[in-house]
């Protein structure tokens, strides 16, 4: 994907109107063609097939066409580059002073130095509001060169601002440096059990970086230290590694007495974070554990941010309960989480609890009230809201049910809706697993309408050894290698389930 279709694809439904609108200003020909490349590329119409594109456009194809298409192209990444800047300048907080600054210095450069004061006197507001440090060091400038002019200005008010503003700048700069230096370490180490811990890391470079150790001392860097840590080794799956990291960092915040109201929210998320790395490496006593402390500190400071973390205590403790053979106290904690307000009013939320509910039927065997579940979510006002590829799971778990169901011919009915609906997803290597799990569900299904055995065992073989039983595709509900084994050695798949994960589940040494 170059350039030009990267930012197409990244835009929002509201900048394409606004890019539409600006365009629609113009009749000429070749701002309609515009318009018509933009719909392109965005439709994704004519994917791999420019020539194409360059033939309905100009109806040629020859070099000196292709190097007006090719003009084209670069119009129109300039024009949608000239609409976001002045749809985000006007609107978007954390570059409206800059708006501001150039308004008052193009006021200043037409010699009317009173309103180009007034726009600079709007851009400070604005940026010591956001802390935009580097933006204040540009006003603080301008307002300079103002009271050159004459302008009326207590100078040395300004001058005092700046000389603050300027030792703000350099503890930024320390910090940022020390922030980007560990970023890369981490980005570039590969972690595994047999190398040194982050925590080790974190040491070697306070001593190589003496300039920024407040950074590591300040409550704030270290806050800042965690967000940057926990934020890598979890796109990194490093999750033992974030595990030690974030008990050492939580333990030292509970010693030192730095956590407080001010920082209550990043207490909260250090918890989070810390029960969810527990979750992914299959801890899941210590992780509800923890997730008792985690309800004991979500009501710390008469609730301050209750509501933002209960549907995440929610989710772990209903999937750590699933996990651990807990049926019953899982339908329970289901229930509950549906009945307050704040979730079951949150259509979004509601239905991945509600997905756990189906899911919890299917364990038991309780197929028609599973359909049901899945049925009334993908009928509901949440379900658009939706990722495509929970979306996508819903659907294939919607088939696992109506194979349980002997409802097979709904299954054949359905595969031409599936793969056009998912069509782009199915193409993507990441779901290859899915794929070809659709595949032999299909065939199963479409052996067993017809009275006739499939290889199914030949099929489960396959795809065991083609795809890892240990990685799960995000917004899987149900395993597909157990599914396939349930059915070739007659197994429930709920017990098979928890005979995988009793051979996972272990405790923090």
């Amino acid at each position: 994907m170059d350039t030009l279709e990267e930012v197409i694809q990244s835009l929002t439904s509201d900048e394409v109107r606004r890019f539409k609108i600006l365009s629609n200003r113009f009749k000429a020909t070749e701002e309609k063609k515009l318009l018509i490349l933009f719909d392109s590329i965005r439709s994704e119409k004519y994917s791999d097939k420019e020539d194409q594109l360059v033939m309905d456009l100009y109806q040629a194809t020859d070099p000196a066409t292709k190097n007006r298409y090719y003009r084209l192209r670069n119009k129109l990444l300039d024009n949608i580059e000239k609409s976001l800047v002045f749809y985000h300048f006007k609107y978007k907080d954390s570059i409206h002073a800059y708006y501001d600054v150039q308004l008052a210095i193009m006021f200043k450069e037409r010699g009317q130095h009173e309103l180009s004061r007034y726009f600079l006197k709007k851009a400070e507001k604005k940026a010591e509001a956001l802390d935009q440090f580097h933006i204040l060091e540009i006003i603080y400038g301008e307002y300079v060169q103002l009271a050159m002019k004459n302008i009326d200005l207590d100078i040395e008010e300004i001058i005092q601002k700046r000389e603050e503003n300027l030792h703000k700048i350099a503890i930024l700069r320390r910090n940022t440096e020390a922030i980007a230096i560990i970023k890369q370490k981490l980005k570039k180490s590969r972690f595994s059990k047999s190398r040194g811990s982050v925590l080790e890391m974190l040491d070697e470079l306070k001593s190589q970086i003496e300039k920024t150790a407040d950074i590591f001392n300040s409550t704030e860097g270290k806050i800042l230290i965690f967000q940057t840590v926990s934020t890598i080794l979890h796109n990194k799956a490093a999750y033992s590694h974030l595990t030690e990291y974030l008990y050492e960092t939580i333990g030292e915040f509970e010693k030192n007495n730095l956590f407080s109201k001010a920082n209550h929210s990043m207490r909260l998320l250090m918890r989070l974070r810390l029960i969810i790395s527990l979750y992914k490496t299959y801890h899941l006593p210590e992780a509800l554990e923890q997730l008792a402390i985690f309800e004991e500190e979500m009501v710390m400071y008469h609730r301050q941010y209750y509501h933002t973390y209960l549907f995440n205590y929610f989710n772990i403790k209903i999937y750590s309960q699933k996990t651990l053979g807990q049926s019953r106290e899982s339908l329970e904690t289901i229930h509950h989480a549906l009945s307050i307000p704040e979730i079951k009013n949150h259509p979004l939320n509601a239905n991945i609890i509600r997905i756990s509910l189906a899911g919890e039927f299917f364990n038991l065997g309780e197929f028609e009230k599973a359909l049901q579940e899945i049925q009334q979510i993908q009928a509901s006002d949440g379900y658009e809201l939706m990722e495509p590829q929970f979306q996508m799971h819903l659907d294939i778990f919607k088939m696992v049910l109506h194979y349980e169901l002997k409802m097979y011919q709904e299954n054949l009915d359905a595969q031409k809706k599936f793969r056009k609906d998912h069509k782009r997803l199915l193409k993507l290597d990441e779901t290859a697993k899915t794929s070809r799990f659709v595949e032999i569900l299909l065939r199963m299904s479409d052996g067993a309408l017809e009275g006739r055995r499939i290889s199914l065992r030949s099929a489960y073989r396959n795809f065991e050894e083609s795809f890892d039983m240990q990685k799960e595709d995000e917004g899987e509900i149900i395993n597909p290698h157990l599914f396939l084994k349930s059915h070739l050695e007659g197994q429930s798949y709920y017990k098979l389930f928890l005979e995988l994960m009793s051979g996972r589940i272990e405790y923090v040494h």
